[in-house]
């Protein structure tokens, strides 16, 4: 959990127990592959000492919030993971960060294993990390997707490593992935795109196939130059359906 000493907010009781929680959490998993662990506070959570591997904790309960400003509809539920400033400065405050996601019923979730290089490199554009699933198209992938490798990595393959090289390297594989997502992934969508109109399907179903607005797909189509005729809105091009 890692107190931010500048920070002159006061962490709320339930957060500083769910905080704990995680830490718990995570030193019981550890204990399950006979990983030794010390608990700190300080920027990182835990120590391993047998290798000297720093892992901080974070732990986030399901945030719900409204789906627009005047609607009481609640949109996807989400996590948000938040890091103080000294944890995102240098790639070399700790190893790994450990975030916990517990749900309604105070129970672990899901667990992600995110390298503290990319947290550093990210430093940037914000200090939280906010994990979220959409059913809409986002041209750079959601949240939910670009971290859900990261969901399955396994605290026994990351951490009981005893050469360090390849515990770097690990590191270095996982940071390279996330920075590498956003725009991986808009490729693969543009020619998703471009492959659905090229079977003869108009705008409009590519725009309801791919669930977002018919000036997307336009834009799409402008942006990366794709070699497809762009109608007015309703026209539909020469088509299977």
């Amino acid at each position: 959990m890692a107190y931010n000493l500048t920070d002159e907010r006061p962490a709320s009781k339930n957060a500083i127990l769910r905080g704990k929680r995680g830490e718990w959490y995570v030193q019981s998993e550890l204990a399950k592959y006979e990983i030794e662990s010390k608990r700190l506070d300080y920027v990182y959570d835990i120590l391993l000492p047998k290798y000297d591997y720093k892992i901080e904790v974070k732990c986030s309960k399901i945030h719900y919030r409204p789906e627009g400003v005047n609607t009481k509809q609640m949109g996807t539920p989400y996590y948000s993971f938040k890091f103080n400033d000294n944890q995102i400065q240098k790639d070399n405050a700790y190893d790994w960060a450990v975030c916990v996601g517990i749900n309604d019923r105070k129970n672990v979730k899901d667990v992600f294993i995110i390298p503290q290089p990319y947290i550093a490199y990210n430093n940037r554009r914000c200090i939280q990390i906010n994990i979220r699933p959409t059913q809409k198209l986002e041209w750079q992938g959601d949240s939910y997707t670009k971290f859900e490798v990261n969901k399955w990595l396994n605290l026994q393959d990351i951490f009981n490593q005893d050469n360090a090289y390849t515990f770097k390297k690990t590191k270095t594989m996982h940071t390279n992935r996330l920075i590498k997502f956003g725009k991986r992934y808009e490729t693969k969508l543009v020619k998703e795109i471009d492959d659905y109109l090229k079977q003869g399907n108009s705008i409009d179903k590519a725009s309801k196939h791919f669930k977002c607005a018919w000036n997307t797909i336009v834009r799409a189509i402008v942006k990366y130059k794709l070699n497809h005729r762009i109608p007015k809105r309703g026209e539909h091009l020469k088509s299977k359906d």
